[in-house]
């Protein structure tokens, strides 16, 4: 009895006829024959990053997706427009605002986070002795001497040695190893507007960072494809 009903199962699997069976898997195989084709291209194709993205928009459309979220990145330059200078009775700051970059301003909704963050710039130290700079950001323009700079403020570079008479140039690779409070850094950047400001930690008060200082932001953000 219980061989009669395995072999009643048999006959029930075996009325699909054998053209639909062929040609369900002929059709699978074509599927998976594109898909293979897809992913080899994606690998060794010379298009690099792009040729991976057309090949994931491809296959999405196999899948029947009419969308996709996901996320790139993207670098900009920012310079600062006027110079910084801590003389001892006199302060100036230098006004960021990202909204001066268009690349920025078209991203800035979506961004996901800040990956990296570089400085390039040149410190002159113009007393007898020999200096340490620091750099502190705040969104209050008005601080007006290393004190109310160093109580308000937040320090974001610092232990830039100047030696007297003298000029240094930090740049972009090695300007990583004076940063201070990151995370506060990358807040105020991502809200897009602070005031930067350079001081000398101790006397004589005198330094200065030319009107060539720049920095670099390495960002993510969020992209939305239809297709």
């Amino acid at each position: 009895m219980r061989g009669a009903t395995m072999q009643s199962t048999r006959r029930e699997r075996g009325t699909i006829p054998a053209e639909k069976r062929f040609a369900f898997r002929e059709s699978l195989y074509k599927m998976m024959s594109v898909r293979r084709s897809v992913l080899s291209k994606m690998m060794s194709g010379p298009k690099g990053a792009a040729g991976f993205v057309a090949g994931l928009l491809i296959l999405a459309v196999l899948g029947g997706c009419t969308s996709w979220l996901g996320s790139t990145t993207m670098r900009i330059t920012y310079y600062l427009e006027s110079s910084l200078y801590h003389l001892e009775n006199e302060i100036e700051s230098a006004e960021v605002d990202l909204q001066d970059n268009e690349d920025w301003q078209d991203h800035r909704d979506d961004v996901t986070g800040i990956n990296r963050i570089l400085f390039a710039f040149w410190v002159i130290n113009p007393t007898t002795s020999d200096a340490t700079a620091q750099f502190y950001i705040s969104t209050d323009e008005d601080l007006a001497t290393a004190q109310q700079i160093q109580d308000h403020a937040t320090l974001v570079l610092d232990g830039i040695s100047v030696p007297a008479q003298d000029s240094v140039y930090i740049n972009a690779r090695d300007s990583y190893q004076y940063f201070r409070n990151v995370d506060e850094l990358t807040d105020r950047l991502i809200e897009g507007q602070f005031h930067l400001y350079c001081i000398s930690s101790s006397a004589p008060f005198e330094i200065e960072v030319p009107d060539s200082a720049a920095f670099m932001i390495e960002f993510t953000f969020a992209v939305d494809w239809e297709f």
